[in-house]
């Protein structure tokens, strides 16, 4: 059946860039099945986001009294180190299963999976996290034409309401992500009297091979949700630090937040704000992405020198007035 689709936010920032949008639709699901949530909730909701220049994160949530399945194909020799066993016969005989052979799958799973294709040095790295009641499926298929053949990944679910959250990397003689964690929010449960139920949010930490450390948020709904050892009410967040030691990031992204915290440091907003904050040779530069007059308080950085709209010294905390697109610039003593 048809639906209306939204497209609900396109972020832009250096290191992180975002596109979510969700559909009203009675497709993958039966009105008798639903009739306590309320038939103008998204049915389905879809965001990418690039991260640090060449990650891709994907995180798709459908609620559904089907089972739904995540697919993703790309040329090359598709590689994982997980046991698979053969799957007798079609995955199905129509809507284009049917060309899909040579089929594997695997269902008792660890909290992730992951696999590669290469061709000829280079690569994409798939990782699949939180993986409990999930089919993985993997075959060959039609590429673009009937003449190329293409391996293919498919993430199956039974119904309810899920997320599927997958990472992607491209890359040339290794992947550079070393692990990836799906965290749990706390607290776990939607506040009382939400009709949506489930997840209150979702998020991962990313470690790479050169010991950077990427935290990525999603909040399903409002309020502060701990992510790990980072605290935030951000609708969605992105922070990197250099190394898991470090008490200030090189980066942080965020999209609608009063407060974000990890350990000492801290970004504490009069009201939602949107920003970024980079860190540049020895300074810092917090932009502001929001609209209106706003004020915001970092925590953590000690005495320092920021130059901006007007010049300043601070000895601990920092207190920035901010107007629509201003830069601040931030050097630590």
């Amino acid at each position: 059946m048809p639906g209306t689709g939204r497209l609900n936010e396109f972020l832009i920032s250096p290191k992180a860039k975002i596109m979510n949008a969700s559909a009203v639709t009675d497709a993958y699901s039966n009105e008798a099945d639903w009739e306590h949530y309320d038939r103008a909730m998204p049915a389905m909701k879809r965001e990418i986001a690039i991260v640090d220049e060449s990650l891709i994160i994907d995180l798709f949530r459908v609620r559904s009294n089907y089972s739904i399945d995540w697919a993703y194909r790309n040329a090359g020799t598709l590689k994982t180190d997980e046991a698979m066993e053969a799957r007798d016969g079609l995955i199905a005989d129509e809507f284009g299963y049917q060309y899909i052979h040579d089929v594997q799958r695997r269902t008792e799973l660890n909290e992730n999976w992951s696999c590669r294709w290469e061709d000829d040095g280079q690569g994409m790295a798939l990782t699949a996290l939180d993986l409990e009641g999930m089919e993985i499926l993997t075959g060959d298929c039609f590429a673009e034409t009937i003449d190329d053949q293409v391996s293919m990944v498919l993430l199956r679910r039974p119904k309810g309401i899920m997320c599927f959250r997958t990472i992607l990397e491209p890359y040339a003689n290794k992947p550079t992500v070393s692990s990836v964690t799906n965290i749990l929010v706390d607290p776990p449960v939607y506040p009382e009297g939400s009709q949506f139920g489930a997840d209150p949010g979702t998020g991962m930490i990313i470690d790479r091979t050169d010991g950077r450390r990427h935290y990525y948020t999603h909040a399903f709904t409002r309020g502060t949700q701990g992510y790990a050892d980072v605290w935030t009410d951000a609708g969605i967040s992105f922070l990197t630090f250099e190394t898991q030691g470090d008490h200030l990031p090189s980066y942080v992204f965020a999209s609608n937040a009063r407060t974000l915290t990890r350990g000492d440091f801290s970004i504490i907003g009069d009201r939602m704000l949107s920003y970024y904050l980079e860190q540049k040779g020895d300074s810092y530069q917090f932009v502001y992405q929001g609209k209106g007059k706003a004020k915001v308080t970092l925590y953590g950085f000690g005495p320092s020198k920021v130059s901006g709209q007007q010049d300043l010294e601070f000895t601990d905390d920092i207190s920035l007035d901010l107007v629509p697109g201003c830069t601040w610039e931030i050097k630590i003593k």
